[in-house]
């Protein structure tokens, strides 16, 4: 009987873990996923895709969220800050790294509540923190500083504009509840009959569903109920003393990409109704740049030497 340290089957299995696998068919570069990095200007990200052509490498932005897919069967997804410029990205793919660019965008809003101990005045765009300490600056002091300062603060970006408002309550009929609730609700109201499969699916691409909440307001007239939004939060309550009848004080999270700024509500029989649309945010396609072809080279070898005797007979033609 053969001993286990020499069992030909152990040398076998140990000689197939030391054997690299082709990367075309098993994809070891995709377990490490992209690197993202940051600098002072830009956002990067760096992937190593050997034996994939540039025609099998989407990249789309939406949201803030870029996603890279490669032949449509590996993707990943990364949330950016909100300075990430993704109109002004720029993507290239050589010798099998793929390299993504998105340049930073400054933002002018303003950090509430938060002034500068420097200058003592309120702090718009970036606001930088020492942490530990309550001491905030902002970019212009923040520039003063010398390179070890600068290393002890931490950079925050400003918060996005805090929707507050008051949303009135309309009271209608059933009739003609489509007319006062706005283009919302008059798109479902329609029947199938009204509309083909076709022209719904063209309308519901180029206006998403808005999102409803419904709440039991019996007794309770639309005068008196009180709706407010205060950033994310959408409050809800209301009292008629004529009837004795209440609506409980409520608050529910709006998502991220309702638009507080356009919601309106009616109360018809008793329920109210709110409707917030969805914010059209579009999707950014990044185009992709591989290496300049032979022919390209070529022209722009041959385009050099002319650009150079260019430049020296302007400096002939220089007076002293």
């Amino acid at each position: 009987m053969l001993a286990l340290s020499s069992h030909p089957m152990l040398n076998m299995m140990l000689d197939m873990e030391s054997t690299l696998a082709c990367p075309r068919y098993v994809s070891n570069f995709a377990r490490l996923g992209p690197e993202f990095s940051e600098r002072a200007a830009e956002y990067t990200c760096k992937l190593t895709a050997p034996g994939v052509s540039k025609d099998e490498i989407k990249i789309e932005a939406h949201d803030g969220v870029l996603k890279l897919e490669l032949g449509g069967h590996m993707m990943w997804r990364k949330s950016f800050p909100r300075d990430a410029d993704f109109d002004a990205a720029t993507a290239t793919y050589v010798d099998g790294i793929l390299t993504v660019s998105i340049p930073k965008k400054e933002l002018e809003d303003e950090h509430e509540g938060f002034t500068c101990d420097v200058t003592e005045q309120p702090i718009v765009g970036k606001r930088y923190h020492l942490p530990g300490h309550n001491y905030d600056i902002c970019d212009a002091a923040f520039q003063k500083l010398g390179p070890r300062e600068k290393a002890l603060y931490e950079c925050i970006l400003p918060p996005p504009k805090r929707v507050r408002a008051n949303v009135p309550v309309l009271a209608a009929t059933a009739a003609d509840s489509c007319l006062t609730a706005g283009a919302g609700l008059r798109r479902f109201s329609a029947t199938a009959a009204d509309k083909s499969p076709g022209e719904e699916d063209k309308e519901e691409e180029a206006t998403p569903r808005p999102y409803t909440l419904s709440l039991n307001a019996a007794g309770v007239r639309a005068a008196d109920i009180h709706l407010t939004i205060d950033g994310n939060l959408l409050s809800v309550s209301g009292s008629t003393g004529t009837t004795g009848s209440r609506v409980p004080k409520q608050a529910y999270k709006l998502p991220r990409d309702a638009d507080a700024e356009k919601a309106h509500a009616t109360s018809i029989d008793g329920i109210l109704t709110v409707t917030i649309p969805k914010k059209l945010v579009p999707t950014t396609t990044i185009e992709i740049l591989g290496a300049p072809t032979e022919k390209e080279e070529e022209e722009a070898a041959a385009a050099a030497p002319a650009a150079g005797a260019t430049a020296a007979a302007d400096e002939d033609a220089v007076m002293v």
